[in-house]
């Protein structure tokens, strides 16, 4: 990361954020806002260590944006900067965007149509699931919001900044996009979440809290505003 931050100009401030550990004992307070039984309802399956640690590092980068007061970008240590860059951090300080994502992993040409408005030059809205918190631009207006809803933790962190339906901040992606997995990617393994049995009754209250959801989401999608 050294190396890739070494290409930006001096319009860009850069400092290292140390991750959460939720296993050490000075971060087990975190575990408290994590809520397995709403994470079985929804996925089946509870969160990893590892998932509730990550929603916890962003949470944390979320309160450092409100405590600078200005916005800020968040990047995962393993990510590799395009040669627009800066260009299109620029663009999306100029569009008056509060939170836009560098990339997604779910922004294909092939169903942008079906799951996605493109809104103006280089944004996409998206009203699926587009996955992947390698890197983001937030404003704290934004990030107040997502700490104002993230009361309890039952999704991954990636999931809930996508859940438009509880805080009504939308999904933008900026396009082309701003940051690539490095070359020899190895997928996270932060969500291999144990494979046992569900029972029966986990199944149906699943798919019906699913069924809600995907009714609420459908009503904001039509409702959704980009000026937030």
């Amino acid at each position: 990361m050294l190396s890739e931050l070494s290409k930006l100009s001096d319009y860009f401030e850069s400092c290292f954020f140390e991750a959460v550990d939720i296993n050490e004992n000075r971060n087990k307070f975190y575990k408290t806002k994590y809520t397995s039984m709403l994470t079985k309802y929804l996925i089946r399956k509870d969160l990893t260590d590892g998932e509730v640690g990550c929603f916890a590092s962003h949470y944390l980068l979320w309160q450092e944006c409100l405590k600078l007061d200005e916005p800020i970008i968040v990047l995962e240590d393993d990510v590799v900067l395009q040669e627009h860059f800066e260009e299109g951090i620029k663009r999306i300080q100029d569009s008056g965007l509060h939170y836009v994502k560098l990339a997604s992993t779910k922004i294909f040409a092939k169903n942008r149509g079906k799951t996605n408005r493109i809104i103006s030059e280089n944004f996409i809205l998206s009203t699926k699931w587009v996955d992947g918190a390698q890197g983001y631009f937030i404003t704290p207006h934004i990030a107040q919001i997502f700490l104002k809803y993230a009361k309890k933790w039952y999704r991954p962190v990636d999931n809930y900044m996508e859940s438009y339906w509880i805080h009504n901040v939308p999904t933008i992606t900026y396009d082309p996009r701003l940051i690539e997995d490095p070359p020899g990617f190895v997928p996270t393994t932060i969500d291999n979440r144990k494979k046992t049995k569900v029972p029966v009754i986990l199944r149906i209250t699943s798919e019906f809290c699913n069924l809600v959801v995907s009714i609420r989401r459908c009503i904001k999608a039509c409702l959704l505003r980009v000026d937030i």
